[in-house]
Order: C-alpha cells, then sequence, then structure tokens
C-alpha cells in the first residue's frame, strides 16, 4: 500500500471535489453510456456549485484521499433517510460514493477510504452501512464483497437520461 493521507473535506475543497467527481465517474462509467447522458450526469451532479451544496449539508460527509499532494479518491457518507432503499436496515448509513483514480485501483487507495467509511458509521454509532453498484460494474462489486458487503435488494440510477439498475449492498457494522 502507497503512503496516503486522508483528510475531511470542507466547502473550500468543492473544486477539487467536483474535478475528481468528474474525472473518476468517467473512467467508472464512460464505457456503458453515451457521451450524450455522461455529459449531461456529469453536469448534473458534479458541478463546483452542486459540490459546494453537498459540502455544507450537515447529513453528508467526504474524505479525500492523497498520494503526496496529488488527490486521487474521495468517498462521501449520507446520513439522509431513503426509505426505499433503507426500509429492512438496523440504524443505517449510506456509503453514496467511493471512487479512485483508475491508475490508483489496486494500489490500496480503496482499502483505506474503506476503512475510513467504516470507522465514521462506527463513530455514527450505526449498525448497517448501505450502498448502490451498477450491476455492471464487476470490479466494485467483488470489492464490496470482499468487505462483507451482501446484495439485498436493488434500485433505478439515471445517467442521464439512461434508466440503469443498481445492486443495493449492505455490510452490518
Amino acid at each position: 500500500m502507497g503512503d496516503y493521507t486522508i483528510t475531511k473535506a470542507n466547502v473550500d475543497d468543492a473544486m477539487q471535489v467536483a474535478a475528481i467527481s468528474r474525472t473518476t465517474f468517467y473512467e467508472a462509467f464512460a464505457a456503458d453510456n453515451t457521451e450524450a447522458d455522461m455529459e449531461l450526469h456529469l453536469n448534473q451532479y458534479y458541478s463546483v456549485e452542486k459540490m459546494k451544496a453537498e459540502l455544507q449539508d450537515p447529513l453528508a460527509c467526504f474524505f479525500l484521499a492523497y498520494s503526496n499532494n496529488e488527490l486521487i479518491g474521495y468517498l462521501k457518507m449520507s446520513l439522509h433517510a431513503k426509505p426505499k432503499e433503507e426500509i429492512s436496515l438496523d440504524a443505517p448509513i449510506e456509503l453514496e460514493r467511493i471512487y479512485s483514480l483508475k491508475k490508483m485501483i489496486g494500489k490500496g487507495v480503496g482499502k483505506l477510504l474503506m476503512q475510513t467509511a467504516i470507522a465514521f458509521a462506527k463513530e455514527k454509532e450505526k449498525k448497517t452501512m448501505w450502498l448502490g453498484v451498477f450491476q455492471k460494474n464487476e470490479t466494485a462489486i467483488l470489492f464490496y464483497k470482499k468487505w462483507g458487503f451482501e446484495i439485498y435488494g436493488e434500485h433505478e440510477f439515471v445517467v442521464g437520461k439512461d434508466v440503469q439498475t443498481d445492486w443495493l449492498m449492505k455490510k452490518l457494522l
């Protein structure tokens, strides 16, 4: 594993978070989506203004992963209730996003971010961590299974105008 540091993000990090969000989402999903759908999604969800709002949300928490001074990954934890996804879960918290640059996959960044997510969930006294993952993202699904997540349902996820299906996965803490 590399020499990485994790910091909690704040609103001053909005430009960096927007940039890495756009890059990592594009790297992960461009092959499965049209350019028009990708552009629409990136503009809707990963603008600097949207990131500022998310970083100011008291029910969300971002953590940034750095190698030297380069931002290489991040995670977003959400305490927002989502009744459809959480109906059967005990004291849930959502791991809403966990991404690293493609060049960093397999180098321990994901492990460090997941350890951070679990520690944060336990600090908040949560008993179940859940997430949604694109059904075609086999690398991510295997990563989550390695960490003890299991599939318990599915929900829709829209990229641009394309309605896709995500697996819902959960892990007892």
